[in-house]
């Protein structure tokens, strides 16, 4: 006899004893009584969890007063939910927000003084295992007064972009 799992409703990535049931049934006869096996199984060890570096694009200079708008990605192997953290230097925290969109963000701030450079601190981890080690950089950006009767449209003075 091959048994082949149709579906699973749990999984676990602890250690320990974990009970598992497994439900067995005829494929020709499906209305017949389903047998149930209940057994034990020890896991020795966890699956290792990887959180890449975040990758952080946007601009490396900007103005006072306007919006500076950046995108962050991360990544884990087991394909968990990730949380993000940005201390963007100013004063103004994202703190180990969730976002539900998926792995890359759009986040923007805007800084009200001038400073060569702001560290923007950045830090991705796993949401279901926030004491994993996680992926961290930290990129910087000059921030300049904005020229007297500047126009500013989408937050990009140039267009420059770039990537750490």
């Amino acid at each position: 006899m091959t048994l082949r799992p149709t579906r699973s409703n749990s999984h676990t990535d602890s250690a320990g004893t974990h009970n598992v049931q497994i439900h067995i049934r005829c494929r020709e006869h499906q209305g017949d009584a389903i047998n149930w096996v209940d057994f034990d199984v020890e896991v020795s060890g966890t699956v290792d969890e990887v959180i890449s570096e975040p990758v952080w694009h946007g601009p490396n200079s900007g103005w006072t007063g306007h919006p500076r708008h950046f995108t962050l990605e991360g990544d884990s192997n087991t394909n968990h939910q990730l949380q993000y953290y940005v201390d963007w230097g100013n004063g103004t925290i994202i703190d180990w927000v969730h976002f539900p969109e998926g792995r890359t963000v759009e986040l923007s701030t805007v800084w009200q003084e001038q400073a060569n450079p702001y560290y923007i601190d950045v830090q991705v981890r796993c949401a279901i295992h926030g004491d994993v080690p996680f992926g961290y950089l930290t990129p910087t950006i000059e921030i300049v007064d904005a020229p007297e009767g500047a126009l500013f449209t989408d937050g990009f003075e140039s267009g420059t972009t770039a990537a750490w």
